[in-house]
């Protein structure tokens, strides 16, 4: 049996640190964002690769815009999405929306089971998209047993032209989504 580290027995001050220092002991991390969304990406794919370990990411379908794609595996690559009808229903009426975020229905009975609806509706949908995922686990396999080619996406720079956006663009990102 392996005996895998505890994330929070780490010595670490800070959940960041702890969360790094757990991703560095590993070769690979899956990076999976919570649902499958264009232009939605959170932490998930630079916390690996700041702890040097290669992520295996699912989430925003054009996260190439954003960052290398010869940097981390991207499982959009890799699998065969099921665009069906009931995964596109799902998507329009299981969306994460930050307009009632802070409304006055947000804490009550109806504000909270209408969220846990949507979150169960993200969820089948990602079970419903992505069925399988033979040609991903065949291209992790084939990175894990090919040194020079791990080791090459690992030396890529994160970013188009190895740099990170601009706070402007990110501030301009920023007021196109809450403005």
């Amino acid at each position: 049996m392996n005996n895998m580290p505890a994330i929070d027995r780490n010595g670490f001050e800070d959940q960041w640190s702890r969360k790094r220092a757990f991703q560095s002991q590993y070769k690979f991390t899956i990076a999976f964002e919570n649902y499958s969304r264009r232009g939605y990406n959170t932490e998930k794919l630079l916390d690996p690769m700041v702890a040097n370990s290669l992520p295996i990411y699912l989430g925003n379908p054009n996260i190439a815009e954003h960052f290398n794609p010869k940097s981390f595996i991207n499982a959009h690559e890799y699998l065969d999405e099921n665009g069906g009808a009931i995964a596109r229903e799902l998507d329009r009426h299981c969306r994460a929306t930050l307009r009632d975020f802070r409304s006055p229905e947000f804490n009550s009975l109806a504000g909270k089971a209408r969220r846990r609806l949507k979150t169960y509706g993200r969820q089948f949908k990602m079970d419903l998209q992505y069925r399988d995922f033979q040609r991903l686990i065949e291209k992790i396999i084939e990175i894990d047993r090919n040194d020079d080619l791990y080791a090459g996406y690992l030396s890529e720079p994160w970013f188009h032209g190895n740099k990170p956006l601009s706070n402007e663009s990110v501030a301009q990102r920023w007021r196109h989504i809450f403005g």
